[in-house]
């Protein structure tokens, strides 16, 4: 079971997103013969009535069906440290391509807010990370989790819509960034519970130059994160196909 804290919310947030496209626009200007704006007038108000029933004769499947996996904090055995903008990370086995959340843990002790930053990232052939700017697929946004004392500090990352991975049945990875100029201790095991990736660190950064370093794993072969990744098993669930998307934080 999952342990929970006691926190309070502080809103959305934006993340930036490094795949996909905008979306073109094309417009009728009103010129031209009387008819053929009739034309686009009458093409109009059909597609919108075929719209509305679509939605409203919509199937189940258009709703997420949500399944994780991950590393239960009952099996945390220490921390590591994130310093000065470095950042530790987790690979993982995507069962799905369509991300709901990340969720990690700090220790108790760490009841202020730190700001934590998140990315996810695509990885080479050996299973490393690829870092900024060829590998990335999500940058940010940073949340602020506030704990009780007792709990282990939750953040988790909601994606709504999800976040879509460029394949399925692959491997990927996710960081959590420090942010430069402080210090955060985010919840390990050394025991390799988890089977389908590792733990990664990257170097530091600096408060001109915050960005996600390149990843390294020497001497972490056994280690993994406490963390929780979610999907959504529908196939026809909208998705984050823009530049910008909405990413909020979830308190419990």
């Amino acid at each position: 079971m999952m342990h929970s804290c006691s926190c309070f919310p502080v809103g959305s947030l934006r993340g930036k997103l490094w795949q996909g496209g905008l979306a073109s626009q094309a417009k009728v200007d009103g010129s031209g013969p009387m008819i053929t704006r009739y034309r686009f007038l009458f093409a109009g108000i059909v597609g919108t009535v075929i719209l509305a029933a679509c939605r409203v004769t919509g199937s189940p499947a258009d709703v997420c069906t949500p399944h994780s996996f991950g590393i239960d904090t009952s099996q945390t055995e220490g921390a590591i440290t994130c310093i000065l903008g470095a950042a530790v990370g987790q690979t993982f086995m995507a069962e799905d391509s369509l991300v709901r959340s990340v969720t990690v843990w700090r220790p108790a002790w760490e009841t202020y807010a730190d700001g934590e930053k998140i990315w996810v990232t695509r990885v080479n052939s050996y299973g490393k990370p690829m870092i900024y700017p060829e590998g990335i697929i999500l940058e940010g946004p940073s949340l602020d989790a506030f704990g009780d004392g007792v709990h282990p500090v939750k953040i988790q990352y909601v994606f709504e819509p999800p976040l879509s991975l460029p394949w399925r049945n692959g491997q990927f990875a996710f960081f959590v960034q420090d942010p430069c100029g402080t210090y955060t201790d985010l919840l390990v095991s050394h025991s390799n519970p988890y089977t389908g990736g590792r733990l990664w660190r990257t170097g530091r950064g600096s408060p001109d130059n915050c960005g996600i370093l390149g990843a390294y794993g020497g001497g972490y072969d056994q280690y993994d994160m406490i963390f929780e990744v979610e999907f959504c098993r529908s196939g026809v669930t909208p998705v984050r196909r823009t530049s910008w998307g909405e990413v909020k934080v979830i308190y419990r």
